[in-house]
């Protein structure tokens, strides 16, 4: 998508997005990533919601720091 894109045009990941992918998708110029089920799945728990919100923002600080 950055190749047919204005090159200040910031891009969002949606849909499907993991934090094993995180690296992938920054690599092609992602910027951020709008998180749904890979956050919150229907009868999560707010401690599994919270885990999982830990662990994505782990990974993403992890690769933005490389």
């Amino acid at each position: 998508m950055k190749a047919v894109l204005p090159p200040a045009l910031p891009i969002f990941a949606v849909g499907g997005v993991d934090e094993d992918k995180i690296a992938k998708y920054l690599a092609a110029g992602a910027i951020g990533f709008g998180l749904g089920s890979t956050l919150y799945r229907p009868g999560a728990s707010p401690i599994d919601v919270e885990a999982h919100a830990q662990a994505f923002v782990a990974a993403f600080r992890a690769e933005r720091a490389r």
